[in-house]
């Protein structure tokens, strides 16, 4: 049985009986991230004891066509009983026929690494694409183990950190709105993508989910009261994740988010905790993120994205001819600005 599901309480209670989610996968996420046109839905899947949900932001193409596309984030399918004895063909079949009813032309997702059995889910539907690296802290490590793979740099940074720093949770409006302006103010510095400018509404809504254990962390300076760093971080049963880090520049020498990723590491050490992701960065492990990442931990995973073409003629009917025959790998090519 396959059904469509967009209020908030069906969709999380959903999620909850899942083997594992991720915030990504929420009601909640969804709803912050979304853009004007786009809806928020989960595709669900249930034969006998075997489930499967799959969440996308739904866009209108024209009155008659849709399509489905991933929030920002590892998402994919979520699931329970899918093991070797899953019927890939039947969950193929049920999910391309409510895709073909919804006149869904195509469906695009950014999968998530750490959650098992998303590659058998999505045997037979669909094709995946390798992007990229995310690299990760294993919290079934010793907490003492961990810091054999710390770089000498890092240490060394750490050692002097730790004497003059200390750290709090963001817990009122006045500490969510400093680590915004430092955030903002990294991202000038950058000259980041608009999209990267998350507001208020966002922090909020993610810090007070029922979903997630979701937390903004501050490192202060011990003599000023400073705040030198801030990191927004969200952790489920299985798995955390370190969103969004941000330095103040009048301390960016001493690099005082590494002491915040040292304090992270140790604070989502618990016992089912498995993954403290830190995520990826352009130019792979030989770009200056990547290889930031990596004076921490040196697990590296493989991030994949899943493409599927429900409508082929529709599809193809919706590509103008530069589209057509320009060599992108962008996908819906329907959507390919030229």
């Amino acid at each position: 049985m396959m059904e469509i599901l967009k209020n908030k309480e069906d969709w999380n209670n959903f999620l909850i009986r899942m083997e594992s989610y991720d915030l990504y996968h929420t009601f909640e996420y969804h709803e912050v991230m979304k853009k004007t046109g786009e809806e928020p839905v989960l595709i669900t899947y249930k034969n006998n004891n075997t489930e499967i949900g799959f969440p996308f932001l739904k866009r209108k193409i024209n009155d008659e066509l849709s399509d489905l596309v991933s929030v920002h984030g590892y998402l994919g399918p979520v699931s329970i009983n899918v093991d070797d004895s899953f019927d890939s063909d039947n969950f193929s079949k049920e999910f391309l026929k409510l895709l073909q009813r919804e006149k869904i032309v195509s469906a695009f997702s950014k999968l998530n690494p750490y959650l098992s059995n998303q590659s058998k889910a999505l045997a037979k539907l669909g094709t995946l694409e390798n992007v990229g690296e995310l690299v990760y802290f294993d919290q079934q490590m010793d907490v003492n183990d961990q810091i054999l793979c710390y770089k000498k740099d890092t240490i060394r940074l750490i050692k002097k950190l730790k004497p003059i720093s200390s750290y709090r949770m963001a817990t009122n409006s006045e500490d969510i709105e400093a680590f915004m302006e430092i955030y903002y103010s990294n991202l000038d510095r950058l000259n980041a993508n608009k999209s990267f400018y998350y507001n208020k509404d966002y922090f909020n809504t993610l810090l007070n989910s029922d979903m997630a254990d979701a937390n903004i962390i501050l490192a202060i300076h011990n003599e000023t009261n400073e705040i030198m760093a801030g990191v927004f971080y969200f952790g489920t049963k299985h798995i955390s994740h370190i969103e969004l880090a941000c330095t103040n520049d009048k301390y960016y020498n001493i690099s005082p988010v590494r002491y915040l990723y040292d304090q992270i590491r140790e604070l989502c050490h618990k016992d089912e905790m498995d993954y403290l992701d830190m995520g990826g960065g352009s130019g792979g492990r030989e770009g200056s993120l990547m290889k930031f990442k990596s004076c921490f931990a040196q697990n590296y995973v493989d991030f994949n994205i899943w493409k599927l073409i429900a409508m082929p003629d529709e599809y193809d009917e919706l590509q103008t001819l530069d589209q057509k025959n320009t060599d992108s790998n962008f996908f819906p090519k329907y959507r390919l600005n030229l």
